[in-house]
């Protein structure tokens, strides 16, 4: 029996290729994004594609597309995977970069989530795509790694509060993934999936209704090995690979 899902934040990457691969199933898929581009070429060729335009930082159009979707049925599946990273070099500090990113990754997932709860079907899930990030503080990471960090944060809470019977939430902790965001990074990318690749495990795990799904699985438990590191030594292995050769805290 095919199912409802919202993918939002779905023009590339893991978003793309997991429409891609629900769609091949017969799933009902709404997505999501500012650029349509690959989307509307897919919705061409499977009718239970449909395109749903969206900035999620303009909250009335995330109000008008929950609404369209209440009207056509309801959801059995949020995805909230529209994510926005900047990098800063110290000590620069852009508070324009630094809202957007909290915007995008934190604020708009618990909008949707307010959204979504009350057209949820029986045995629904809310799905956060949240990052390896989350779990180790890392150079020039401060506004990206602080919004995953606290979207998991939320998503635990979600978890506690819903009846699990009733609701799943799966928080997804993606490593290093060949898309165009990370195409931006100007450092080694260790361990590096396919987005298909990624979106085929993260599709497993969706299934399978886990409360969490992390890949590459090695690469998220070298960071957590690193991340119980007592704080001094942590802080001093992570300042190593910082490039900021300014004032050194004691």
């Amino acid at each position: 029996m095919s199912r409802r899902y919202w993918i939002v934040g779905a023009s590339t990457g893991i978003g793309l290729e997991l429409c891609r691969l629900l769609l091949m199933r017969g799933d009902q898929v709404y997505a999501s994004a500012r650029r349509l581009g690959e989307l509307e070429q897919l919705a061409s060729q499977y009718p239970n594609l449909h395109c749903l335009p969206l900035d999620v930082q303009d909250s009335q159009a995330c109000e008008a597309a929950a609404q369209r979707i209440a009207a056509e049925g309801g959801l059995d599946v949020l995805v909230a995977n529209a994510g926005v990273c900047h990098y800063m070099d110290l000590p620069e500090f852009d508070l324009a970069k630094v809202q957007q990113t909290m915007q995008v990754n934190l604020v708009a997932p618990m909008q949707l989530t307010a959204l979504c709860l009350p057209m949820l079907k029986d045995k629904g899930q809310l799905v956060y795509v949240s990052s390896a990030a989350a779990y180790l503080p890392l150079p020039r990471a401060q506004s990206y790694g602080a919004s995953k960090a606290a979207l998991s944060h939320y998503a635990e809470i979600m978890a506690s509060e819903l009846p699990r019977q009733q609701v799943q939430v799966s928080v997804v902790y993606p490593g290093f993934v060949d898309t165009p965001l990370t195409a931006q990074n100007d450092f080694p990318m260790p361990m590096r999936l396919s987005a298909s690749r990624a979106a085929q495990i993260m599709l497993r795990g969706m299934d399978a209704r886990r409360s969490t799904i992390r890949f590459p699985t090695s690469f998220i438990l070298f960071l957590r090995a690193i991340a119980l590191l007592p704080t001094p030594w942590r802080r001093a292995l992570i300042r190593k690979t910082s490039r900021y050769k300014g004032k050194q805290p004691s």
